[in-house]
């Protein structure tokens, strides 16, 4: 077995083909033109909308930032979150997850936010109504688990 790229077009034509027949079995219904597209941009068709956000206090003084990509699938991620103030990181982050939510949940398309968080934010986005939904154990660099967490948004 050889380890190869897709360049080929009677590659790509039969990719392409059992992509759509892979996502219909999973009830997504997409072309093939669409599955040729997908496999030419190297999955960047995934990513539907994305934006860095920022919250500033009362002052106009910069709390934080937080990422918020969403994917196909009706499925979004929070990422990249910073905040500014170590004496209320907490209630900042939570302040910042429920806010995005808040936002975010306007678009009536959008079924499940989701995160990959740091073992300290863990107690943030869940008071915000995420749960745990599993661990990837040194994901990024050794020693440092993050955990899944979730939220599922009422349709």
């Amino acid at each position: 077995m050889s380890l190869l790229p897709l360049t080929t077009d009677e590659d790509f034509d039969r990719i392409a083909e059992a992509l759509v027949a892979h996502w219909a079995e999973r009830g997504m219904t997409y072309t093939k033109e669409y599955a040729s597209e997908y496999l030419c941009t190297e999955h960047s068709l995934d990513i539907v909308w994305d934006k860095t956000f920022v919250f500033k206090n009362d002052d106009d003084k910069l709390v934080g930032s937080i990422a918020f990509v969403w994917y196909e699938g009706s499925v979004a991620e929070l990422r990249d979150e910073i905040t500014f103030s170590p004496f209320d990181r907490h209630t900042s982050l939570e302040q910042m997850v429920r806010a995005t939510v808040k936002c975010m949940h306007t678009f009536s398309s959008l079924r499940k936010i989701y995160s990959l968080t740091l073992p300290h934010d863990v107690e943030p986005y869940r008071a915000a109504g995420f749960q745990e939904e599993g661990f990837l154990r040194d994901h990024f660099k050794e020693g440092e688990d993050l955990t899944i967490m979730s939220l599922f948004l009422d349709m």
